[in-house]
């Protein structure tokens, strides 16, 4: 019997130990509920915020799923010509893009869906449900509507941008086009005076004097050479200056009536782009060397050759080199103050440029500029 009483006793512990065990659980569960409750509320709180982020974004968002629209805020229905939701969801998104544009659309949304990688903004056009067309720039980005996977495209209206756009490249256009004109007509009117020196020049019988028309006829058709080139370039503030070493070289060998067979060019030249204030007096500094070499270093039919070189150097610095294998300067020069036109031009178009010049004697002469390119300095 007291065994019986023993065991009933053990039964009784037991269940009180369950009872308390069960009440914990409860107590567990309960605040598990009350977490979850909480969270639920965090979550709808959350997504509330995020639906009014979307609502009032200035921003088109618009859903796609199965390549229809399911879910759009109040801006994406602006921007697709409608007044309300309904009109919207449920269509397929290709019904409102433009035809140019429909298989862009279509491999971007696949590339989106299968790559589940977002496609960044791209412009195109849509058309709204009046008919309208728009211009956008929409970006795609991955999406999960209702556990299934979707897109989500984000778009705004460019439209004004665009007429903006094509109007300032109308503009452009038109400056273009004036400024190619300008060129031409500088051109055309230095050779004009160049034509009229030419006329001038056969009433003149003075050697001197006519030597003096010649050398004003060279000064002018290496200016006009600038302009030829920018009037034919696709750049208008910057020409290929090694390319006009080469023209102007070969026109005062022509102008000049030099016999190839006795004086050779030779021309080292890399690539470098000046503006016209930069160039027209590099230009102008390239006659007068080349032609003083032409003229004065080579007598009685002596062969030898000019040299010339362009080597752009380090912070839009450059060099330039004359040289010659003639008979050199006279000692009696002083290429810091000449007595020669020539000369004083040189010096004075280098001051310009705030160059440097070297002058060596020896085997000819060689001469030797360093420049920087100039800035622009407004004529306002």
């Amino acid at each position: 019997m007291g065994a019986i009483m023993k065991d009933s006793v053990k039964t009784k512990a037991q269940l009180l130990n369950e009872l308390a065990t069960l009440r914990r659980r409860k107590e567990r569960l309960e605040r598990s509920a009350a977490k979850l409750k909480l969270t639920e509320k965090a979550l709808r709180e959350i997504e509330e915020h995020y639906r009014t982020l979307a609502e009032i974004s200035p921003h088109s968002i618009v859903v796609l799923c199965d390549g229809k629209i399911v879910a759009v805020n109040a801006a994406g229905v602006r921007l697709l010509g409608g007044t309300n939701p309904g009109q919207i969801i449920g269509k397929p998104i290709l019904d409102f893009v433009h035809p140019d544009f429909q298989e862009i659309v279509k491999k971007r949304i696949r590339k989106v869906m299968k790559d589940q990688k977002k496609v960044p903004f791209h412009e195109q056009k849509l058309i709204q449900l009046d008919g309208t067309v728009v211009d956008v720039e929409a970006a795609t980005v991955p999406f999960t509507y209702q556990g299934k996977p979707a897109a989500q495209v984000v778009a705004r209206e460019i439209t004004e941008r665009k007429r903006a756009e094509n109007q300032i490249k109308a503009s452009l256009a038109e400056k273009e086009v004036l400024l190619r004109e300008i060129h031409h007509r500088v051109k055309n009117n230095m050779q004009i005076i160049s034509s009229l020196l030419n006329l001038q020049a056969g009433y003149i019988k003075e050697k001197d004097d006519l030597k003096m028309i010649k050398d004003s006829q060279s000064r002018i058709r290496s200016m006009a050479l600038i302009h030829e080139q920018l009037y034919k370039s696709q750049d208008f503030s910057r020409i290929n200056f090694s390319d006009y070493v080469q023209r102007l070289a070969v026109h005062l060998f022509q102008f000049n009536q030099v016999d190839p067979n006795l004086i050779q060019l030779k021309m080292s030249l890399e690539d470098a782009f000046l503006d016209i204030q930069t160039a027209i007096p590099c230009g102008l500094i390239l006659n007068e060397l080349i032609t003083n070499s032409l003229k004065h270093a080579f007598p009685q039919g002596r062969r030898g050759e000019i040299g010339l070189g362009l080597h752009p150097l380090k912070d839009r610095t450059y060099q330039m080199i004359v040289r010659d294998t003639g008979v050199g300067l006279s000692p009696d020069v002083d290429v810091r103050d000449p007595k020669s036109f020539g000369l004083q031009i040189v010096t004075m178009l280098v001051d310009q440029l705030e160059g440097k010049m070297e002058v060596e004697k020896e085997g000819g002469t060689t001469f030797k500029i360093i420049f920087k390119e100039l800035k622009y300095k407004s004529r306002l």
